[in-house]
């Protein structure tokens, strides 16, 4: 009793637990990795991201696994690893819009826009009523010169989730980058109140003369 106790006391040991017992099961190999990131553990979670890849499983979950270890990568900072990983996902499963709302985001990472705006819109096209795809190709609009347009992305996005953080940054970011400093200090005002303002965003705050 107390040994299974010691099992099932954290989301780690749980699913170190479940993949000790199955060990070709791809879905529990993919959900470790991501109980071991979250416990901060990066080098075991990418070891078992990269073996969770290799199983054999059916395409949602390969999918699935490829967005979180390529999500894990881009935020480790490695956008040529996280290009890599998702794109192995995307050729195990063309059609699903999360996976190319990471390769979007990742190019944007890489300063690669005009690629990543055809993510963006073949991401709409893949999930019209998800706000991620939307901010998306907002984000590459902005980095494109668009600001307009990614202004329209980033309010389209939240017409369909208002509280969708990263499409409240991109709503300011393109409206510092338009220069429109009531409207742009009324967002910034909102996302610090939320506790959504970025440091990376004060310059932008300082430039319009925001308070």
């Amino acid at each position: 009793t107390a040994a299974r106790a010691a099992t099932w006391r954290t989301t780690t040991s749980l699913w170190a637990d479940a993949a000790a017992k199955s060990p070709g099961d791809a879905r529990v190999a993919g959900n470790h990795a991501q109980a071991l990131l979250e416990a901060g553990r990066l080098p075991e979670a990418r070891a078992e991201f990269q073996r969770a890849i290799r199983l054999p499983a059916s395409q949602r979950v390969r999918a699935e696994n490829a967005r979180n270890y390529s999500a894990m990568e881009a935020r480790a900072g490695d956008d040529l690893a996280a290009l890599s990983i998702v794109d192995l996902g995307i050729a195990m499963n063309p059609w699903d819009a999360e996976l190319r709302v990471n390769r979007a985001v990742i190019l944007h990472d890489l300063g690669r826009p005009a690629e990543g705006l055809e993510e963006g819109r073949l991401a709409i096209r893949l999930a019209p009523g998800e706000p991620g795809p939307r901010y998306a190709l907002g984000l590459n609009q902005l980095d494109a010169g668009q600001a307009p347009a990614a202004l329209s992305s980033a309010r389209a996005a939240l017409g369909i989730d208002p509280a969708h953080p990263p499409a409240r940054r991109l709503e300011f970011m393109a409206l510092a980058r338009l220069g429109d400093r009531d409207a742009g200090c009324d967002a910034w005002r909102r996302l610090v109140g939320a506790g959504l303002a970025m440091q990376a965003l004060e310059p932008m705050a300082g430039q319009l003369g925001c308070r």
